[in-house]
């Protein structure tokens, strides 16, 4: 059996094999060296001269699975096209439907707004983004539906001005009754012309029978005229119907009359008022001045008699309310003035 050389082409070492051999290792590195395959050998000469077979690589068979990715790969590129496609013209018809339901709303014509949203139908792709636009317009026709009704509703219980109805209550037995219990009473023996006059200032003697929300006076005018009707008297729907009534919810209670005040410290006055809430200036009292031999003549008189009479300093001399553009020098205690009037005490000094 005869020996051959050659080189390892891993390391290069110089390797001596039988020339029978299909493969083996470079005692060197252990690469594992092939001399020969089936197929036709290719012949290298080695570095000594000598004739060595190595393996010629078999042909690479083409996968089949190649083909199929690239089919599926087409097949995904002209689907994504063409969703792309179908969602753009989807959203265009929908988009189309749903202005064409918003006019038909927006011209009151409902029946055929709702025939138009029922008549369409978005793509099976698309039809989870339809049906979320198609409730919106569903629950807005609706709406429409309802406010149309109840306009219908109003028109016809709305009375005409020739129509009468039955007056619920006479003016008289309206009266120190709650407000809101009487103009419900009105309402729903169709009067609508309902006016509400809050009084807000009174003085101390209506104090006393006034309750905060009760009725005063219900004025009731037909063509100008002043009429009283009794219950269950037949009445124009068109009469204007006024309701005076208490209204102390930004008022407060005077705490002493004008005339308790007159007299007292200021400083006790004061307190008292500033206690209740109002805002209280103090001025000193100043006598107009007379002619200098009459006033030094009282100046006398004052002094000679001031040990047989009781001093006047720091009480007293008036006091007023100012409110609503007006000011009062006599008022009771419990009188009803606004939150914000404002209280002026003059004393002596």
């Amino acid at each position: 059996m005869s020996v051959i050389e050659l080189n390892c082409p891993q390391c290069g070492a110089t390797i001596h094999a039988e020339e029978d051999l299909v493969s083996f290792e470079c005692p060197c590195c252990g690469s594992r060296i092939i001399l020969r395959v089936q197929s036709a050998p290719i012949v290298r000469s080695a570095p000594t001269g000598e004739t060595v077979e190595f393996p010629v690589p078999p042909k690479k068979r083409k996968s089949p699975l190649r083909g199929i990715v690239a089919a599926i790969l087409a097949m995904a590129v002209l689907s994504g096209a063409g969703y792309y496609g179908l969602d753009v013209n989807t959203d265009k018809r929908i988009s189309d439907c749903e202005e064409k339901v918003q006019e038909f709303i927006d011209a009151k014509d409902l029946p055929r707004a709702r025939t138009k949203l029922s008549a369409f139908d978005g793509h099976w792709l698309f039809r989870k983004k339809w049906e979320s636009r198609k409730e919106a317009l569903s629950q807005e026709i609706i709406a429409a539906e309802n406010n149309q009704q109840q306009e219908q509703e109003e028109e016809e219980e709305a009375p005409s001005q020739e129509a009468s109805y039955k007056f619920p209550i006479s003016p008289k037995e309206g009266q120190n009754k709650d407000v809101d219990e009487i103009k419900s009473k009105l309402e729903k023996a169709h009067f609508k012309n309902i006016h509400l006059e809050p009084i807000t200032t009174v003085d101390a003697k209506e104090a006393k029978n006034a309750g905060n929300k009760l009725v005063k006076e219900i004025k009731i005018t037909i063509d100008d005229k002043e009429v009283s009707p009794k219950k269950g008297e037949l009445l124009r729907a068109d009469a204007e119907i006024t309701i005076m009534f208490y209204d102390f919810s930004n008022s407060t209670k005077v705490p002493m009359s004008s005339k308790d005040a007159i007299g007292m410290k200021y400083q006790t006055v004061k307190k008292c008022f500033e206690d209740a809430g109002f805002k209280v200036t103090c001025e000193e009292y100043k006598e107009e001045r007379e002619a200098p031999v009459v006033e030094g003549i009282k100046k006398v008189w004052n002094w000679a008699k001031k040990p047989f009479t009781k001093t006047n300093s720091g009480k007293v001399q008036a006091i007023t309310i100012e409110y609503n553009g007006e000011t009062k020098t006599d008022f009771g205690e419990g009188a009803r003035v606004p939150l914000d009037s404002k209280v002026t005490i003059i004393y002596f000094n």
